[in-house]
């Protein structure tokens, strides 16, 4: 529900100049189309104008304004220009053509690693980072406990880098990025690594940073939850070029519709499959499909609408003793439910060659947001594990009477249709 001091303070953003504006940039790269046995032989070639390359437009005529305060969420598929973008902005990549006007105190986490040293020890890493973002020692001495603790990395602070997990290597990069309340936090999919305690960390602080200190955030991921859960406007990049921009919620659901994502229900991909999965499992998962409500196969549903999860694999002789998981997640949350088919009345055999299992759900009750679909096989030499078989996406509309999620007063992972009453006296 907006409050007074909502609409106050949208109408203060509004009426601001911005923080952030792009005017027509564009970003080349140029691709050479041989190789070169040695430098030597490039640089001759190259003042000879002998080399064969192409001109790769990663940016194309890109315009936009970004005002304080806002959370601008920029969403687009792999190789649309994001982490291109925010290298614009943050001075680290120079455009081709444009010009660029920022204001302010920019803190940029681009990269997983980027700025630190994975010889150097964490604390070592610690002053490395501040310093390259313009902070003096004393700085970074006044604030040195709270980024420890905000990175909650123990022991690990007098280690060498290279003994970090990735995870802590991000909470590391946020806390030092986000420590000195930036006037602009440039943030490229910090919330792909880490658990979820680390990423509910750092949803309430780019929260505050946004709301609590009029701060602006620019923030690129593929999490589309998390997108529309911090984010009031956006921009959908394509092919370099903006796509759609405005209201986040149009914006992501133009990003979810059938023609901007591919559809593809094969498991054949070994890099879809755990570690610990058996290469040669007696039984193998071959393909997923969501069926909707009116028998058609989609990667989109309406909030409320009852679907169907079909899985499909093929076993190399008669098994028995095999126990057939499905779980459906949150990236924010983790597992929304688990269920198994021997504790839904189905035996605990295979028979040799393909097999199908077909879930309903229905009442459908996920709330808007984006989930994986997880599963698993378990047996004597049976062990095929796909942690994100499929994406899955609820959108903000209701499946019975089109009515709207309301994303000011309603929220959670869970939507159950409870039946009201009311009575007078």
């Amino acid at each position: 529900m907006l409050t007074a001091s909502d609409v106050g303070q949208e109408s203060l953003i509004l009426n601001q100049e911005p923080v952030v504006k792009l005017d027509s940039i564009s970003v080349r790269y140029r691709v050479p189309q041989e190789r070169f046995g040695t430098i030597k032989e490039y640089i001759i070639r190259r003042f000879q104008g002998r080399v064969n390359q192409i001109d790769f437009w990663a940016l194309k005529d890109v315009s936009l304004e970004i005002k304080k305060g806002e959370v601008f969420g920029i969403i687009g598929r792999n190789g649309a220009g994001k982490s291109t973008m925010l290298k614009v902005v943050s001075r680290v990549l120079r455009p081709t053509k444009g010009r660029v006007r920022i204001v302010g105190r920019v803190s940029p986490l681009l990269e997983l690693g980027a700025a630190f040293h994975h010889e150097l020890t964490g604390r070592e890493n610690i002053f490395l980072n501040a310093s390259l973002l313009g902070y003096s020692q004393n700085q970074v001495d006044e604030r040195f406990s709270n980024i420890v603790e905000f990175a909650d990395i123990g022991s690990f602070i007098d280690a060498p880098l290279r003994t970090f997990s990735t995870g802590m290597v991000a909470r590391l990069g946020f806390a030092v990025a986000t420590a000195w309340e930036p006037d602009i936090l440039v943030l490229d999919e910090v919330l792909a690594v880490g658990d979820a305690d680390f990423q509910k960390k750092c949803l309430g602080k780019m929260k505050d940073i946004s709301e609590g200190q009029g701060r602006t955030v620019l923030f690129v991921s593929h999490n589309m939850a998390a997108v529309s859960q911090l984010c009031s406007k956006g921009v959908m990049l394509k092919n370099g070029q903006i796509f759609k921009q405005g209201n986040i919620n149009e914006v992501v659901d133009e990003y979810m519709k059938k023609d901007n994502i591919i559809l593809n229900s094969s498991l054949e991909d070994p890099s879809k499959r755990a570690a610990f999965s058996l290469k040669n499992s007696l039984y193998k998962w071959k393909e997923i499909k969501i069926i909707n409500s009116r028998k058609k196969e989609v990667c989109e549903l309406k909030y409320g609408e009852p679907f169907e999860i079909i899985i499909k694999g093929y076993a190399k002789k008669e098994c028995s003793n095999v126990l057939i998981g499905l779980g459906i997640k949150s990236k924010i949350a983790g597992y929304i439910f688990v269920t198994h088919q021997t504790y839904n009345g189905l035996p605990d055999k295979l028979s040799k060659g393909f097999s199908e299992y077909k879930i309903k759900i229905e009442p459908n009750i996920f709330a808007p947001g984006n989930y994986e679909i997880e599963i698993a096989a378990d047996g004597t030499n049976i062990k095929d594990h796909i942690p994100n078989s499929s994406e899955i996406t609820i959108s903000d509309v209701n499946y019975l009477d089109n009515l709207k999620w309301n994303h000011a007063i309603q929220s959670g992972f869970i939507y159950y249709p409870f039946a009201w009453s009311y009575s007078k006296g």
